[in-house]
């Protein structure tokens, strides 16, 4: 039996942001879902990285250097995705009850007969054979099995999603944008 606890009330809350996915599309390709894939990613085709100032520091096309076992009907497997869009795809072909929104797992108890999630409100899930924690940075599951591990700490990075009109930075909606410079670094795709 699997379940996937959502803290929140919708599946796919405007979180996140978006991300490059690569090797996991084959995977989800491979489970029947490439052309729902297709209808909410952007195929990244070409990486284009520059300096702050302009200078090209490296231009690659992705179909060039992608084996050829990741390029399907010559669509190449890297794309751009928002993480509300692609967590929809995977939920929407879940079985019906299997996730459960609104549970929000603050600990585990673990028990000689399986292992339950507990919820916010104290009552726990059902028992399980094994717990997955998705569920980020300060992952209670994480806490759970490892009882000696360091918290978390601040790196120094700090990444900010912001959208705006593609305009003339690209030629394509399939062309990444890299730029670097002076402790910073942008990225820019649609």
């Amino acid at each position: 039996m699997v379940k996937v606890f959502d803290k929140y009330d919708d599946v796919a809350p405007s979180l996140g942001g978006g991300f490059n996915l690569n090797g996991g599309a084959a995977t989800l390709r491979e489970m029947g879902l490439w052309n729902e894939l297709l209808a909410v990613c952007n195929p990244m085709e070409r990486v284009h990285s520059r300096t702050i100032s302009g200078v090209t520091l490296f231009d690659i096309s992705i179909p060039k250097i992608l084996p050829k076992d990741l390029v399907f009907d010559g669509t190449p497997c890297a794309f751009t995705v928002m993480r509300s869009d692609l967590t929809r795809l995977l939920a929407d072909h879940l079985p019906q009850g299997v996730v459960q929104v609104g549970s929000e797992v603050t600990g585990v108890k673990e028990t000689a007969e399986g292992i339950s999630a507990v919820y916010a409100d104290g009552s726990l899930s059902e028992e399980f054979d094994l717990l997955v924690g998705c569920d980020g940075i300060r992952s209670v599951v994480r806490q759970a099995i490892q009882k000696t591990s360091s918290p978390p700490r601040y790196s120094g990075i700090r990444i900010q999603l912001g959208t705006a009109p593609l305009g003339s930075l690209s030629k394509s909606p399939s062309e990444v944008q890299q730029w670097f410079g002076n402790g910073a670094y942008a990225l820019c795709y649609s």
